[in-house]
């Protein structure tokens, strides 16, 4: 190994950012007791081509010998590095909102005890793993101090509020009842021919010049109610334009955080519906996190399949991942985005089981048809990240 690269790989896992005395951040202190420890520790371990690969076997190293304080340390050393590296990215490329260096370091560090109870070296690098936890907090960071709509894509923003919810917000937005009739209308003919995905190319509206307005347009006016206006590819790509902005306006605007969190309008039972569901997402999430510790009656791939599924949730919900970030974690490919999803919908399909028992226990004559059935499915599919977030933390934390 060159005397360059050992430099390398003591800076890496020796030193730590700190606050200069004339304020400048970061300033690298090295720890010199790391830096000769490192030295020793790279004589023992095999040799590797890159810095990411050392972090990986010195993490589990770490994994082995639990309790011993130096290992940790260059661990955080190089988490550290990460955090900072991360941040510089994140603060350059949204620059405008104006927040320190240093305040984003500080959030991403929150999230260090997190990476090392959840990592597993075997599936990912740690480099890979802990920059995307960070740059997570830092958008939960904005979201908190600055604009509660950041990073939020424009697919869904539009599909994120229930039917009453929208047509609240285009109310209040200033638009009559007859108009909002039409938005509405319009916006089910674009979320027909844009199909709601994940994928990039589906995240933000197509430009102006995109042949999917055309299509809409064409679409509405072919089926449009007989006293409803004739719109061209200018007037749609307004209309759902105009649905957005009057989404952000009501509901992510500096509002309280409690508007965010509504129950649909139409209730299938006359129980207190928000709370069912708060009890039905309790209660599936304890059962997963029960079957991922109990080692006794529980077979393997039922235990391994819970603890896929908890992965998920927690990268998905906890970190604000998106499908394709956690399928690179969990299956090491962002072209298994679907997987994800469909583990997601799979815990979905749990919370409606969970719900109807509730409702069945309170009232043993209730009986509801498949149809009914996937209408409550649709309804829990619209409550916002947040609100499984809050109680997937809340439970975890709890372990």
């Amino acid at each position: 190994m060159t005397p360059e690269k050992i430099q390398e790989l003591i800076r890496s896992f020796s030193r730590f950012p700190k606050k200069g005395n004339n304020g400048k951040f970061p300033v690298w202190i090295k720890k010199k007791k790391l830096a000769k420890n490192l030295e020793t520790l790279l004589n023992q371990l095999p040799f590797y081509d890159s810095t990411k690969e050392y972090a990986n076997a010195i993490f589990s190293l770490w994994q082995r010998n639990p309790d011993d304080y130096i290992l940790q340390e260059h661990i955080l050393a190089y988490l550290a590095m990460v955090c900072i590296y991360a941040a510089k990215k994140f603060s350059q490329k949204y620059q405008d909102y104006g927040i320190l260096l240093e305040d984003y370091f500080q959030t991403g560090q929150t999230k260090i005890e997190k990476i090392l109870n959840r990592f597993n070296p075997e599936k990912s690098y740690l480099y890979t793993y802990a920059y995307i936890i960070f740059i997570g907090s830092f958008k939960d960071y904005v979201r908190k101090e600055c604009d509660r709509s950041a990073f939020r894509t424009d697919i869904w923003l539009l599909n994120c509020k229930s039917l009453r919810q929208t047509k609240k917000a285009l109310k209040q937005y200033g638009l009559s009842e007859k108009e909002i009739e039409k938005y509405l209308l319009v916006r089910d003919y674009f979320n027909q021919i844009v199909p709601l995905t994940n994928e990039k190319k589906f995240r933000q509206l197509p430009p102006k010049n995109n042949f999917v307005w055309e299509q809409v347009a064409i679409a509405y006016n072919k089926y449009k109610l007989e006293p409803f206006p004739e719109y061209d590819e200018e007037d749609i790509l307004r209309i759902i334009q105009t649905i957005i902005e009057a989404v952000v306006y009501c509901y992510f605007n500096n509002q309280p955080q409690s508007q965010i969190i509504q129950p649909q309008s139409s209730k299938p039972v006359s129980h207190d519906y928000l709370d069912d569901l708060i009890d039905a997402v309790v209660r599936v999430i304890k059962k997963i996190i029960k079957i991922n510790k109990n080692n006794k009656n529980i077979g393997i791939r039922e235990k391994e399949f819970a603890a896929e599924i908890m992965k998920i949730l927690d990268l998905y919900y906890c970190q604000d991942l998106t499908f394709e970030e956690t399928a690179k974690i969990v299956y090491g490919s962002q072209k298994n985005g679907y997987k994800a999803r469909r583990r997601q919908q799979k815990f979905i399909d749990k919370l409606v089981e969970e719900l109807i028992t509730i409702w069945q226990q309170k009232n043993p004559d209730l009986c509801l048809t498949q149809e009914k059935i996937a209408e409550i499915r649709e309804q829990v599919n619209k409550y916002p990240k947040e609100f499984f977030t809050y109680l997937l933390t809340e439970q975890l934390e709890q372990q």
